[in-house]
Parts: structure tokens; sequence; C-alpha cells
């Protein structure tokens, strides 16, 4: 069975930082349990069981296990497939089927119940409060 892998290279628009607000109204979907990560040759990506895809845990740019070395870069959409394809060649956690996810797809990522930022800080650590 293939694999799915998604590679979220995303794109930054606009940096807004401000603190996570979480509403305990709204049923959390997005339970640590329902991801698993994993570093394969140094390389972090993040398998989600509850839609069977994989995807990098880091923001591009951004490295090591807590993501916070280095930086995020910005790439237009071309650029983006471009990196897709690269981590492809050189085989990105021992995979060669990443793909540039849609929107469809990034905003399963998306969890419904927080804001700013709209993900699992557990399993993406220091993802920044951008638009993406």
């Amino acid at each position: 069975m293939k694999s799915k892998i998604l590679l979220i290279s995303l794109i930054m628009i606009q940096s807004v930082m401000a603190e996570r607000t979480c509403e305990e109204y709204i049923l959390d979907e997005w339970t640590d349990s329902r991801y698993t990560n994993k570093t394969i040759s140094g390389d972090n990506f993040v398998t989600d069981h509850k839609i069977g895809l994989m995807c990098k845990q880091c923001l591009e740019g951004f490295s090591g296990v807590d993501c916070a070395n280095d930086s995020a870069t910005t790439h237009t959409w071309k650029k983006a497939q471009v990196l897709a394809e690269t981590n492809n060649t050189i085989g990105f956690a021992g995979f060669s089927d990443w793909w540039l996810t849609n929107q469809k797809e990034l905003r399963t990522y998306a969890v419904r119940n927080c804001y700013i930022p709209s993900i699992n800080e557990n399993v993406f650590p220091n993802t920044p409060s951008d638009w993406f």
C-alpha cells in the first residue's frame, strides 16, 4: 500500500503574535494521541492516524526536535512545489512521495477549538501564529 504522505511547505503571509486561546465548549478532535511523531535519519515528521497522512513536523526552514532551530522561510507556490520535489529527490525521512498540500489537506491540521495558533502545539512545536 502506497504511503499517503504530504509535505506541508507552508507559505508565510502575515505575522501575528498573540497567546493561544482554546474554547473548552468545543470538542478537541486533535488530541496528542491522534498523532505519532517520528525521526528517521534526523528528519522529523508526523503521522496523523485519523486522516492517514504524514507531514513534516517543522515549518519549512525550521529544524530540530522542537522546531526551534533556524527560521521560517517564505516561498511562492511554484517554489514550494520545487521544495516538495527536492524532498523526494533527497528522500526526506526515507520517503520519495512527498507533495505540497492543498488547502483542504492543510485545513485538517487546523484545530477548531483553539486559535492563534490553531494547531496542536505539542505535535507541531514552535509553529508561528501566522497565516499560511
